[in-house]
């Protein structure tokens, strides 16, 4: 239209509504945009050329569509034709069929397929991510198929991987269990704390087992994907044994295999946590049962020392050393075993280097009542009766106002054996009943008695060889 009218000289406006009007009365065929007039046997036949690309190759894209004058949308409903409108071209349902075909036989075989491939070349990795939305939406997929991106991958492909990562597995679960028991002995220590700072004490009714289950710590959800196993674990095996596997599909193929190993890693952790558990609930009841026994030994056996004025006597060491190893051991052990989540066997020879490793984990402070304990075992001066300790009691009073703190704390103060026992018992969790009179009492009854039938035993022993003579 500018041609024409610098070339005749006509007025633009004048012109323009002309070819309007001869357009409105159909004398001339074509179209008018502007300043541009299309006629419509050229329009006619770009169309007749894009209906023939199509029906040749079963796609148009975007871009060849306008050539005709319409968008993919509008040439697609003029045309009446049946397929997939995608991102930038339209598909024929035949292309799609095939492609279907291969996508089902992949995932058939727990496998994966990359869509692109199977779709024209003139076709970008967005159609292919689109086709494979749409197929999903409308159920066409295989029941097993998972859709990451132009990616369809089998449910058995995505478990397969999470399986092969079982050792990870392990590692992380061991990993989330050390961290929830440490995290459920801070919340108890804590507690104590608190408790201790209000002046409370422990009573019978408020012993606590160790092992014992806590509502407080919650476990692992299955559908949390933080696992515990690193996306590089799962990105090394895939390169490993998938290295065909387009790189910009990964992360979300991670994020489906982190699911399937947030659900292992909690399965195995509630595993490890049962069998720790029961395990520790069995230690803890037979320690519980013979440190209560040896209390009660060792409180008797001190008075009838002490009655019989033999407390620096070999005696005292034998009594230390009968009743008093075998519980001191055990409590380093069941501490330890909370503490690490091992159970090793404590023995004499062991017992300062077990010390040390559950000093090095909880701190001296948390361990000061079993440290004293075990310090008897070892030094003399630590072992002294209740008489001994309650004179000197008296006697580090009146040296303290003579001499200051300074003498304090090169002489502490000695504390009877039962009174160390009782408190390192507490510690851990273990509940030693006072020894009242009642008890003595009838302790010496049952010694007496015993006594008696031994004599009686001896007499008669007696009486058989003189006979014999």
């Amino acid at each position: 239209m500018a041609a024409a009218t610098n070339m005749h000289g006509f007025d633009a406006d004048l012109l323009a509504n002309a070819v309007q009007k001869l357009i409105k009365e159909e004398v001339v065929l074509g179209k008018f945009h502007g300043s541009t007039f299309t006629p419509k046997a050229y329009t006619d036949a770009e169309a007749n050329k894009v209906d023939g690309f199509f029906e040749a190759n079963g796609y148009l894209t975007a871009t060849a569509a306008k050539s005709s004058g319409l968008g993919l949308k509008d040439w697609a409903a003029q045309r009446k034709a049946s397929g997939y409108n995608l991102v930038g071209a339209f598909v024929a349902s035949h292309l799609v069929d095939s492609a279907m075909a291969s996508i089902s036989d992949a995932l058939a075989g727990d496998g994966w397929i990359d869509a692109q491939p199977l779709l024209p070349h003139a076709l970008t990795a967005a159609d292919a991510s689109e086709l494979l939305l749409q197929l999903s939406s409308q159920k066409k997929l295989p029941s097993n198929a998972v859709v990451l991106d132009r990616v369809a991958a089998s449910s058995g492909f995505i478990e397969s991987i999470a399986k092969a990562l079982e050792a990870e597995v392990q590692k992380a679960a061991e990993a989330t269990t050390k961290k929830k028991s440490s995290a459920k002995k801070a919340v108890e220590e804590e507690d104590e704390d608190l408790h201790a700072k209000k002046g409370g004490k422990r009573t019978k009714g408020a012993k606590k087992k160790r092992g014992d289950d806590d509502d407080a710590v919650e476990t692992s959800r299955a559908g949390n994907a933080e696992s515990g196993v690193s996306n590089d674990a799962i990105a090394n095996y895939l390169a490993d044994q998938h290295p065909d596997l387009p790189l910009d599909i990964q992360d979300d193929l991670c994020a489906k295999v982190q699911v399937l190993l947030a659900a292992m890693v909690a399965e195995v952790a509630e595993k490890l946590r049962s069998t720790l558990q029961t395990k520790q609930n069995h230690h803890f009841g037979q320690a519980d049962k013979v440190v209560q026994e040896r209390y009660e030994r060792l409180v008797l056996g001190l008075r009838a020392l002490e009655a019989a004025k033999l407390q620096e006597s070999p005696l005292y060491q034998h009594l230390l050393k009968e009743v008093v190893s075998e519980p001191c051991h055990m409590l380093i052990a069941l501490r330890l075993e909370e503490a690490t989540g091992n159970s090793p066997e404590v023995t004499a020879s062991s017992r300062k280097q077990s010390l040390e490793k559950l000093i090095a984990v909880e701190g001296a402070a948390k361990v000061e009542s079993l440290s004293r304990l075990a310090a008897v075992l070892v030094h003399k001066k630590e072992a002294k009766d209740a008489k001994e300790h309650k004179e000197a009691k008296e006697k580090s009073g009146k040296s303290k106002k003579s001499q200051g703190h300074a003498a304090d704390e090169e002489e502490p103060a000695v504390t009877d054996v039962s009174e160390l026992y009782h408190a390192a018992a507490d510690d851990s969790h273990i509940f030693c009943r006072k020894v009242d009179k009642k008890k003595e009492k009838a302790a010496a009854q049952e010694q007496r008695a015993a006594l008696k039938v031994q004599l009686k035993e001896l007499v008669n022993s007696t009486a058989f060889l003189s006979s014999g003579v």
